[in-house]
Protein backbone atom coordinates (compact mmCIF):
# COMPACT_ATOMS: atom_id res chain seq x y z
CA UNK A 1 0.00 0.00 0.00
CA UNK A 2 1.59 3.91 -1.08
CA UNK A 3 1.46 6.12 1.39
CA UNK A 4 2.28 9.82 -0.30
CA UNK A 5 3.81 12.67 1.79
CA UNK A 6 3.75 16.01 -0.25
CA UNK A 7 6.30 18.45 1.05
CA UNK A 8 7.42 21.90 0.59
CA UNK A 9 10.11 22.80 3.40
CA UNK A 10 10.85 21.20 6.05
CA UNK A 11 12.82 24.14 7.54
CA UNK A 12 15.86 24.44 9.08
CA UNK A 13 17.09 20.14 11.17
CA UNK A 14 14.00 19.43 9.48
CA UNK A 15 12.00 20.52 12.32
CA UNK A 16 8.34 20.88 10.59
CA UNK A 17 8.30 16.83 10.40
CA UNK A 18 6.75 17.09 14.14
CA UNK A 19 4.00 18.59 12.58
CA UNK A 20 3.04 15.11 10.80
CA UNK A 21 4.62 13.15 13.41
CA UNK A 22 0.78 11.37 13.92
CA UNK A 23 0.49 9.66 10.04
CA UNK A 24 4.78 9.19 10.13
CA UNK A 25 4.42 7.17 13.38
CA UNK A 26 0.94 5.10 11.48
CA UNK A 27 2.91 3.79 8.36
CA UNK A 28 6.22 3.98 10.13
CA UNK A 29 4.75 0.99 13.25
CA UNK A 30 7.75 -1.42 12.12
CA UNK A 31 11.69 -1.08 11.35
CA UNK A 32 12.06 0.46 7.73
CA UNK A 33 14.74 0.62 5.40
CA UNK A 34 14.60 4.36 4.56
CA UNK A 35 16.24 5.56 1.16
CA UNK A 36 17.25 9.15 0.05
CA UNK A 37 17.52 9.76 -3.67
CA UNK A 38 19.55 13.05 -4.88
CA UNK A 39 18.32 14.92 -7.85
CA UNK A 40 20.96 15.39 -10.10
CA UNK A 41 24.46 14.66 -10.96
CA UNK A 42 25.76 17.42 -8.91
CA UNK A 43 26.01 17.87 -5.30
CA UNK A 44 24.70 19.94 -3.42
CA UNK A 45 27.32 20.36 0.01
CA UNK A 46 24.10 20.61 2.72
CA UNK A 47 22.29 17.21 1.47
CA UNK A 48 24.26 15.42 3.85
CA UNK A 49 23.75 17.18 6.98
CA UNK A 50 19.74 17.73 5.98
CA UNK A 51 19.64 14.20 6.02
CA UNK A 52 21.41 13.17 9.32
CA UNK A 53 18.36 15.79 10.86
CA UNK A 54 16.05 14.32 9.22
CA UNK A 55 16.70 10.76 10.92
CA UNK A 56 17.76 12.94 13.92
CA UNK A 57 13.83 13.96 13.71
CA UNK A 58 12.42 10.76 13.50
CA UNK A 59 14.42 9.21 16.40
CA UNK A 60 12.86 11.86 18.22
CA UNK A 61 9.62 10.87 17.26
CA UNK A 62 10.65 7.23 18.59
CA UNK A 63 10.50 5.67 15.27
CA UNK A 64 12.91 2.81 14.52
CA UNK A 65 15.25 2.63 11.71
CA UNK A 66 16.41 -0.75 9.87
CA UNK A 67 18.66 0.54 7.83
CA UNK A 68 19.75 3.95 5.83
CA UNK A 69 20.72 4.43 2.59
CA UNK A 70 21.82 7.79 1.19
CA UNK A 71 22.57 7.41 -2.71
CA UNK A 72 24.83 9.74 -3.93
CA UNK A 73 24.62 11.54 -7.53
CA UNK A 74 27.89 9.50 -8.99
CA UNK A 75 25.95 5.75 -7.52
CA UNK A 76 25.69 3.63 -10.47
CA UNK A 77 22.37 1.95 -11.57
CA UNK A 78 23.28 -1.09 -10.19
CA UNK A 79 23.26 0.52 -6.64
CA UNK A 80 20.17 2.63 -7.25
CA UNK A 81 18.36 -0.75 -8.35
CA UNK A 82 19.52 -2.30 -5.05
CA UNK A 83 18.34 0.22 -2.75
CA UNK A 84 14.95 0.79 -4.44
CA UNK A 85 14.19 -2.85 -4.46
CA UNK A 86 15.38 -2.56 -0.65
CA UNK A 87 13.08 0.45 0.37
CA UNK A 88 10.53 1.10 2.74
CA UNK A 89 10.47 4.55 2.64
CA UNK A 90 11.50 6.71 -0.64
CA UNK A 91 12.90 10.07 0.21
CA UNK A 92 13.36 12.65 -3.22
CA UNK A 93 15.36 15.95 -2.19
CA UNK A 94 14.73 19.07 -3.77
CA UNK A 95 16.15 20.75 -6.89
CA UNK A 96 15.57 21.13 -10.47
CA UNK A 97 12.38 18.81 -11.38
CA UNK A 98 13.17 18.38 -15.38
CA UNK A 99 16.67 17.41 -14.00
CA UNK A 100 15.73 15.33 -11.40
CA UNK A 101 13.58 13.23 -14.01
CA UNK A 102 16.21 12.83 -16.38
CA UNK A 103 18.16 12.27 -13.66
CA UNK A 104 16.27 9.08 -12.56
CA UNK A 105 15.75 8.58 -16.12
CA UNK A 106 19.73 7.62 -16.76
CA UNK A 107 19.86 5.44 -13.53
CA UNK A 108 17.12 3.02 -14.85
CA UNK A 109 14.69 3.53 -11.92
CA UNK A 110 12.06 6.31 -13.13
CA UNK A 111 9.45 2.98 -13.73
CA UNK A 112 10.64 1.45 -10.68
CA UNK A 113 9.37 4.74 -8.95
CA UNK A 114 6.52 5.59 -10.84
CA UNK A 115 5.12 1.91 -9.64
CA UNK A 116 6.29 2.27 -6.08
CA UNK A 117 4.07 1.48 -3.36
CA UNK A 118 5.87 1.87 -0.42
CA UNK A 119 5.72 5.04 2.00
CA UNK A 120 7.27 7.63 -0.42
CA UNK A 121 7.92 11.68 0.79
CA UNK A 122 8.96 14.52 -1.57
CA UNK A 123 10.65 17.63 -0.72
CA UNK A 124 9.88 21.16 -3.66
CA UNK A 125 11.07 19.00 -7.04
CA UNK A 126 10.20 15.64 -5.10
CA UNK A 127 6.89 17.25 -4.19
CA UNK A 128 6.45 17.99 -7.91
CA UNK A 129 7.56 14.20 -9.25
CA UNK A 130 4.92 13.09 -7.39
CA UNK A 131 2.58 14.74 -8.76
CA UNK A 132 0.40 14.28 -11.99
CA UNK A 133 2.32 17.30 -13.48
CA UNK A 134 5.41 19.01 -13.16
CA UNK A 135 3.88 22.87 -13.44
CA UNK A 136 6.70 25.63 -14.02
CA UNK A 137 6.56 28.99 -15.17
CA UNK A 138 9.35 31.55 -16.23
CA UNK A 139 10.87 32.48 -12.84
CA UNK A 140 15.24 33.12 -13.46
CA UNK A 141 17.75 31.75 -16.38
CA UNK A 142 17.19 28.23 -15.04
CA UNK A 143 13.55 28.35 -15.69
CA UNK A 144 12.90 30.43 -19.05
CA UNK A 145 9.54 28.62 -19.76
CA UNK A 146 6.45 27.54 -19.51
CA UNK A 147 6.27 23.60 -18.34
CA UNK A 148 3.61 21.22 -17.59
CA UNK A 149 5.20 17.60 -18.37
CA UNK A 150 3.55 14.54 -16.84
CA UNK A 151 5.43 13.17 -13.83
CA UNK A 152 4.10 9.89 -11.06
CA UNK A 153 0.96 10.59 -10.68
CA UNK A 154 0.94 9.56 -7.12
CA UNK A 155 -2.53 11.48 -6.58
CA UNK A 156 -4.49 13.72 -8.41
CA UNK A 157 -2.65 16.78 -7.65
CA UNK A 158 -0.18 19.06 -9.19
CA UNK A 159 2.07 20.64 -6.46
CA UNK A 160 3.67 24.43 -6.98
CA UNK A 161 5.89 24.75 -3.54
CA UNK A 162 7.35 27.42 -1.49
CA UNK A 163 3.68 29.90 -1.85
CA UNK A 164 3.26 31.21 1.37
CA UNK A 165 1.28 33.31 0.59
CA UNK A 166 -1.01 33.10 4.41
CA UNK A 167 -4.41 34.56 4.55
CA UNK A 168 -4.05 36.74 1.68
CA UNK A 169 -2.81 36.03 -1.70
CA UNK A 170 -0.99 38.79 -3.90
CA UNK A 171 -0.08 39.22 -7.62
CA UNK A 172 3.95 37.96 -7.30
CA UNK A 173 5.92 36.15 -4.42
CA UNK A 174 9.80 35.37 -4.56
CA UNK A 175 10.94 31.87 -3.76
CA UNK A 176 14.36 30.09 -4.02
CA UNK A 177 13.66 29.74 -7.90
CA UNK A 178 13.06 33.83 -8.63
CA UNK A 179 9.98 36.09 -8.55
CA UNK A 180 6.61 33.70 -9.44
CA UNK A 181 3.96 35.81 -10.71
CA UNK A 182 0.40 34.35 -9.50
CA UNK A 183 -0.96 35.20 -13.30
CA UNK A 184 1.60 32.66 -14.89
CA UNK A 185 0.32 30.45 -12.61
CA UNK A 186 -3.32 30.95 -13.51
CA UNK A 187 -2.46 30.76 -17.41
CA UNK A 188 -1.67 27.47 -16.46
CA UNK A 189 -4.16 26.38 -14.82
CA UNK A 190 -6.35 26.76 -17.85
CA UNK A 191 -4.75 23.45 -18.81
CA UNK A 192 -4.34 21.46 -15.26
CA UNK A 193 -5.52 22.18 -11.59
CA UNK A 194 -2.59 23.59 -9.82
CA UNK A 195 -2.00 22.98 -5.35
CA UNK A 196 -0.01 26.02 -4.04
CA UNK A 197 1.54 24.20 -0.97
CA UNK A 198 3.32 26.38 1.57
CA UNK A 199 6.60 25.71 3.03
CA UNK A 200 5.40 23.26 6.84
CA UNK A 201 2.53 22.43 5.44
CA UNK A 202 1.41 18.94 4.10
CA UNK A 203 -0.80 16.46 2.06
CA UNK A 204 -0.64 13.17 2.82
CA UNK A 205 -1.90 10.93 0.36
CA UNK A 206 -5.60 13.06 0.27
CA UNK A 207 -5.21 14.84 3.62
CA UNK A 208 -4.31 18.40 4.51
CA UNK A 209 -2.22 19.00 7.43
CA UNK A 210 -1.43 22.98 8.07
CA UNK A 211 -2.41 26.22 6.95
CA UNK A 212 -3.59 28.48 4.26
CA UNK A 213 -3.89 25.86 0.89
CA UNK A 214 -4.91 27.66 -1.84
CA UNK A 215 -6.02 25.52 -5.52
CA UNK A 216 -5.69 27.27 -8.88
CA UNK A 217 -8.43 26.16 -11.62
CA UNK A 218 -9.45 27.45 -14.82
CA UNK A 219 -7.68 31.03 -14.18
CA UNK A 220 -9.44 31.50 -10.72
CA UNK A 221 -7.77 31.15 -7.20
CA UNK A 222 -9.81 28.89 -4.35
CA UNK A 223 -8.90 28.79 -0.58
CA UNK A 224 -9.44 25.26 1.38
CA UNK A 225 -11.87 26.57 4.27
CA UNK A 226 -14.24 24.30 6.25
CA UNK A 227 -13.18 21.34 4.54
CA UNK A 228 -13.52 22.82 0.99
CA UNK A 229 -12.42 25.18 -1.51
CA UNK A 230 -13.96 28.23 -2.08
CA UNK A 231 -13.49 30.59 -4.35
CA UNK A 232 -11.80 34.52 -3.76
CA UNK A 233 -11.67 37.23 -4.97
CA UNK A 234 -7.97 37.69 -7.14
CA UNK A 235 -7.24 40.36 -9.12
CA UNK A 236 -3.64 41.54 -9.89
CA UNK A 237 -4.88 45.28 -10.83
CA UNK A 238 -5.78 45.64 -6.68
CA UNK A 239 -2.56 43.33 -5.66
CA UNK A 240 0.60 46.15 -4.73
CA UNK A 241 1.56 43.81 -2.49
CA UNK A 242 5.68 43.95 -2.82
CA UNK A 243 7.58 43.91 0.45
CA UNK A 244 6.14 42.45 3.74
CA UNK A 245 9.78 42.46 5.34
CA UNK A 246 9.61 44.29 8.77
CA UNK A 247 6.25 45.31 8.54
CA UNK A 248 3.92 46.45 11.24
CA UNK A 249 1.82 43.86 12.84
CA UNK A 250 -0.87 44.86 15.11
CA UNK A 251 -3.47 42.25 16.74
CA UNK A 252 -6.68 43.43 18.15
CA UNK A 253 -9.19 40.85 19.82
CA UNK A 254 -13.45 40.83 19.61
CA UNK A 255 -16.03 39.46 21.02
CA UNK A 256 -17.74 39.10 17.49
CA UNK A 257 -17.09 39.74 14.07
CA UNK A 258 -19.76 42.40 14.13
CA UNK A 259 -17.93 43.82 16.66
CA UNK A 260 -14.53 43.56 14.67
CA UNK A 261 -15.85 45.25 11.41
CA UNK A 262 -17.37 47.94 13.54
CA UNK A 263 -15.11 48.83 16.02
CA UNK A 264 -11.84 47.38 14.53
CA UNK A 265 -9.07 49.03 11.56
CA UNK A 266 -11.67 48.58 8.94
CA UNK A 267 -13.85 51.16 10.63
CA UNK A 268 -10.53 53.33 12.39
CA UNK A 269 -8.55 53.05 9.53
CA UNK A 270 -10.42 52.59 6.45
CA UNK A 271 -14.16 53.86 6.94
CA UNK A 272 -15.42 51.30 5.15
CA UNK A 273 -17.63 48.74 5.68
CA UNK A 274 -17.54 44.56 4.91
CA UNK A 275 -20.08 44.24 2.13
CA UNK A 276 -17.90 45.83 -1.56
CA UNK A 277 -15.47 43.99 -3.18
CA UNK A 278 -13.71 47.46 -4.02
CA UNK A 279 -13.90 50.51 -2.25
CA UNK A 280 -12.10 53.85 -2.46
CA UNK A 281 -9.40 54.20 0.74
CA UNK A 282 -7.94 57.49 1.87
CA UNK A 283 -5.27 56.81 3.83
CA UNK A 284 -3.75 59.59 6.24
CA UNK A 285 -0.05 58.55 7.87
CA UNK A 286 1.63 61.75 8.36
CA UNK A 287 -1.10 64.16 7.74
CA UNK A 288 -1.42 63.61 3.84
CA UNK A 289 -3.96 62.30 2.72
CA UNK A 290 -4.02 60.01 -0.43
CA UNK A 291 -6.58 58.30 -2.54
CA UNK A 292 -6.23 54.12 -3.01
CA UNK A 293 -8.58 51.63 -2.66
CA UNK A 294 -10.10 48.51 -0.33
CA UNK A 295 -9.56 45.16 -2.34
CA UNK A 296 -12.22 42.71 -0.39
CA UNK A 297 -10.44 39.19 -0.96
CA UNK A 298 -12.05 36.58 1.35
CA UNK A 299 -16.17 37.34 2.73
CA UNK A 300 -16.52 33.82 4.71
CA UNK A 301 -18.61 34.09 7.81
CA UNK A 302 -15.46 33.41 9.70
CA UNK A 303 -12.72 34.68 8.03
CA UNK A 304 -12.62 38.20 5.87
CA UNK A 305 -9.33 39.68 4.36
CA UNK A 306 -8.63 42.40 2.71
CA UNK A 307 -5.70 44.21 0.85
CA UNK A 308 -5.12 48.13 1.26
CA UNK A 309 -3.55 49.73 -1.76
CA UNK A 310 -2.58 53.61 -1.15
CA UNK A 311 1.08 55.44 -2.26
CA UNK A 312 2.30 55.97 1.47
CA UNK A 313 2.27 51.92 1.70
CA UNK A 314 4.00 48.95 0.09
CA UNK A 315 2.31 46.49 1.92
CA UNK A 316 -0.98 46.57 3.20
CA UNK A 317 -3.44 43.63 4.80
CA UNK A 318 -6.27 43.49 7.33
CA UNK A 319 -7.43 39.92 8.31
CA UNK A 320 -10.47 39.01 10.11
CA UNK A 321 -10.34 35.81 11.53
CA UNK A 322 -12.08 33.30 14.45
CA UNK A 323 -9.72 32.13 16.84
CA UNK A 324 -10.93 30.07 20.26
CA UNK A 325 -14.02 31.75 20.11
CA UNK A 326 -13.12 34.91 19.53
CA UNK A 327 -12.39 37.18 16.37
CA UNK A 328 -8.69 38.59 15.44
CA UNK A 329 -7.58 41.35 14.02
CA UNK A 330 -4.38 41.45 12.62
CA UNK A 331 -3.34 45.05 10.19
CA UNK A 332 -0.29 44.26 8.88
CA UNK A 333 1.48 47.09 6.74
CA UNK A 334 4.99 48.46 5.70
CA UNK A 335 5.08 51.84 4.94
CA UNK A 336 6.92 53.97 2.30
CA UNK A 337 8.22 55.79 5.12
CA UNK A 338 12.11 55.18 7.09
CA UNK A 339 11.81 52.63 9.82
CA UNK A 340 12.24 55.57 11.94
CA UNK A 341 9.42 57.63 11.02
CA UNK A 342 6.88 54.20 11.51
CA UNK A 343 8.22 53.49 14.93
CA UNK A 344 8.31 56.96 16.30
CA UNK A 345 4.71 58.10 14.61
CA UNK A 346 3.07 56.31 12.23
CA UNK A 347 2.66 53.12 14.99
CA UNK A 348 1.86 55.66 17.80
CA UNK A 349 -1.13 57.45 15.24
CA UNK A 350 -2.18 53.60 14.49
CA UNK A 351 -2.67 52.84 18.12
CA UNK A 352 -4.14 55.96 19.01
CA UNK A 353 -7.17 55.22 16.26
CA UNK A 354 -8.38 52.17 19.13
Amino acid sequence: MQTTFYVSSLGDQAIYLQTIRQQLKAVMNKPMTLIFVPSSKVEYPTRKDFEQDFVYQLKEMAIELKKVISLNPDSSKKEFKQAFEQADFIYLHGGNPLQFMDFLKDRKVRKLLKNYQGIVMGLSAGAMLMSEHIVLTPTNDEYQDFVVQKAFGYQKVNIFPHMNFGKVVYSTFMTGDGKVVLEDLLKLSQEVEIQLLGDGNFIVNDEKVGNDFYLLKKGKVYRYHENKYQPINFDARYLNLVDQKDAIVIKTIFDSMDEAVSKGYLNLLCHANSHDVIQPLTLSLLKLEEQGTLYQQTNFSNLKTWVLNNPQLRYGTLVLEEFNGKIRETLTIRTRYLKLIEDKIIIEKLASLE
